[in-house]
């Protein structure tokens, strides 16, 4: 519903300055950090819109205790040499008994199969913040495309 969309702008180790003036200028709702910015930076932002703060998970949980009250929201992506998408999961057996205390977004390669993945990581104790599923391309039908059907199945498989 183009109601309730909002404005993300999406954020890799930008100027303080320049994000709040794309902010002001586009008038963004939220702010997506997906680069190296700390705590502070990110106070600041959520200081005038809502912070998601990306954390790259590779073999282990990062340490996102610093950005309790500094992001509204974290993500929770496959870690990488580059910033973006992977197509790959990270394991989510590294997140299942955490408690975030703070919503996350879950995302990395995330795909019409992993729908039991899902289910399953809902049942767990981090399951209770997992607040929204960043689902990949091959939900698409074409770039930029989803398929509407494949994403009402996922959903109600996974919930």
């Amino acid at each position: 519903n183009p109601k309730h969309a909002k404005k993300v702008g999406v954020f890799v180790n930008a100027p303080l300055e320049q994000v709040i003036d794309v902010i002001s200028k586009a008038k963004l709702d939220i702010v997506q950090l997906h680069g190296d910015e700390d705590a502070q930076y990110c106070a600041k932002i959520n200081q005038v819109v809502p912070v998601v703060k990306v954390f790259r998970v590779g073999n282990c949980l990062p340490d996102f205790a610093a950005y309790e009250t500094a992001a509204s929201f974290y993500l929770f992506d496959t870690d990488s040499a580059l910033y973006g998408g992977t197509g790959q999961h990270f394991n989510w057996e590294l997140i299942k008994n955490t408690d975030f205390n703070k919503p996350y977004f879950l995302s990395g390669g995330i795909g019409p199969n992993d729908a039991h993945g899902i289910e399953v990581l809902q049942k767990t104790k981090a399951g209770k913040s997992l607040t929204v599923i960043d689902i990949n391309s091959q939900f698409e039908t074409a770039p930029g495309t989803k398929n509407i059907e494949l994403i009402k199945t996922f959903i109600n498989a996974s919930i």
